[in-house]
């Protein structure tokens, strides 16, 4: 996929500025999570990869399949994509684009593991503690681990705390084997 990231960075960049500028942020979001999950299905990307086939053919599938709703300035850029043989890197393009339009709206990933499921309150709370320590609004995700044992495990890009009971017995077991 890094090959792709390569290729898509600039065409998500001039997409997520068009949009930017139009205040469609959102509407290019979903034009993009809608042809990232076509193009990843295997049929289409076989079809995709294939070179009997010609890039009119392929820009019409995908316009097709992805084009309900679609208007006329993402129609071209598809056709853009697909002139310079870069429908592949779609799934790529859609996840930089997400990537800057969380950035536009100050939004950062956030990623729970906990031990146990959190109820709603514990969800509530946490969100509002971390939107504090970080500054930012969050999108989080929850998951659970029971290997863990208790706790949880935060992490935020770069940003990691680890207060699972499994960590704090790791790091007790690195402190007694000095």
């Amino acid at each position: 996929m890094s090959a792709y990231t390569t290729i898509a960075r600039p065409y998500a960049k001039a997409a997520f500025e068009h949009a930017a500028k139009q205040n469609t942020i959102a509407i290019w979001s979903a034009f993009f999570q809608r042809l990232a999950f076509i193009v990843e299905d295997e049929r289409v990307r076989v079809l995709l990869q294939d070179p009997r086939v010609d890039e009119k053919n392929k820009l019409d599938l995908l316009v097709d399949l992805a084009g309900a709703g679609a208007n006329q300035d993402q129609k071209n850029f598809l056709s853009i994509l697909a002139h310079y043989k870069r429908l592949l890197s779609v799934p790529a393009l859609a996840m930089l684009y997400d990537t800057f339009a969380k950035e536009h709206e100050n939004i950062v990933d956030v990623e729970v593991m906990s031990a146990f499921a959190l109820n709603d309150t514990e969800q509530h709370n946490l969100q509002k503690a971390l939107e504090i320590r970080l500054g930012k609004k969050i999108a989080i995700t929850l998951s659970e681990d029971n290997r863990l044992i208790g706790g949880a495990v935060i992490r935020a890009g770069d940003f990691v705390i680890d207060g699972s009971t499994l960590g704090k017995l790791k790091r007790l077991r690195k402190l007694l084997m000095r």
